[in-house]
């Protein structure tokens, strides 16, 4: 994406979404991830029909590790997971001697070694240190941090990870596309990133194919859709 605001890219850009951008020629753009949504998973949960299906311009394979806080951090930085670190979801930092839960900044298991060197049992503090360990030694500048360095446009992020009193708090995936809406109704050029924690979280507690993996599916299918009516309102009108 940065290539599209004039900034020289870490790796050679996508030729798929180079087409679709034709760099520079929106005035906004957006990027939706809806974490574990992947091609695979919209073929098994929507029909033929879908509007996901329907407006599917292409499929790209994901960074390696496949897993969230490796492929959310490459979308972030633009950087590979072996670049900015991330590579899972609770890493060894030797720096501390434990393993963290990067997003949380928790430590939830902690192994003990014995006296005798030779057993060791696992201890679970659970506890939060008072830096974050991955800010202190996995510090990655944001794509964001760039393009409004470049001051090619604003950029916005919004999460369900941010704390509820942030006004950037996606409580809803409905709030997602409200603030696709609010900031491509601006003059000025904007990036805007919205992360959903969702089918993943559904998935983790009842399975893939469930039917409340494929509700989560569906309301974001239907969300979108009418994400993607709004924003071609003004075109019609025109």
């Amino acid at each position: 994406v940065i290539a599209d605001y004039g900034i020289t890219p870490f790796h050679p850009t996508l030729p798929l979404l180079d087409s679709v951008l034709e760099h520079g020629a929106y005035r906004h753009i957006a990027l939706i991830v809806c974490d574990a949504m992947g091609s695979m998973n919209l073929d098994e949960l929507l029909p033929p029909s879908a509007f996901l299906l329907r407006r599917r311009t292409g499929i790209v394979s994901s960074v390696f590790p496949r897993t969230t806080a490796a492929a959310t951090t490459t979308y972030i930085t633009g950087l590979s997971p072996a670049q900015h670190g991330w590579i899972g979801w609770s890493p060894y930092f030797p720096q501390i001697k434990e393993c963290v839960e990067l997003f949380p900044n928790n430590i939830l298991d902690r192994l003990i070694p014995a006296a005798d060197k030779k057993h060791a049992h696992i201890e679970h503090p659970d506890t939060h240190p008072d830096y974050s360990v991955a800010g202190k030694y996995l510090q990655n500048k944001t794509v964001f941090d760039l393009i409004e360095k470049s001051g090619a446009a604003d950029t916005y992020t919004f999460a369900s990870f941010l704390p509820k009193e942030n006004p950037n708090h996606l409580a809803s995936f409905k709030d997602a596309a409200a603030a696709v809406l609010k900031t491509s109704a601006q003059k000025q050029r904007t990036y805007t990133y919205c992360y959903w924690p969702e089918p993943d979280m559904t998935m983790h507690m009842t399975g893939v194919t469930t039917k409340d993996t494929r509700d989560k599916v569906e309301t974001i299918n239907t969300v979108l859709a009418n994400l993607d009516m709004q924003l071609r309102a003004p075109e019609k009108a025109n």
